[in-house]
């Protein structure tokens, strides 16, 4: 997934609209690819992040397995401390 850039011309409003809904495709395809990425296995989740965080540009894959592993970790947190917050606001 490659994020477009362009110069939108003062006053075209047509022009902002068309990249405003572009940019809202490729968000959520990129929540969409973490979503499934994170409900699946390593792999996907790499995949995701190869594609929309590092733009297929990365040829480390080391740095893509960091990624995954920083990923998963924080949402183990994430996890942890929402159901550590149900269980004692209950």
């Amino acid at each position: 997934m490659y994020f477009m850039c362009a110069v939108v011309q003062p006053g075209s409003s047509s022009g902002l609209k068309t990249q405003t809904l572009e940019l809202l495709h490729q968000f959520q395809a990129a929540m969409i690819g973490y979503d499934e990425g994170l409900l699946s296995d390593d792999k996907v989740l790499a995949g995701a992040v190869w594609r929309t965080l590092l733009q297929q540009h990365c040829s480390d894959l080391e740095n893509v397995e960091r990624l995954v592993h920083y990923i998963r970790k924080q949402v183990r947190n994430e996890v942890h401390q929402t159901l550590f917050s149900i269980k004692f606001n209950y």
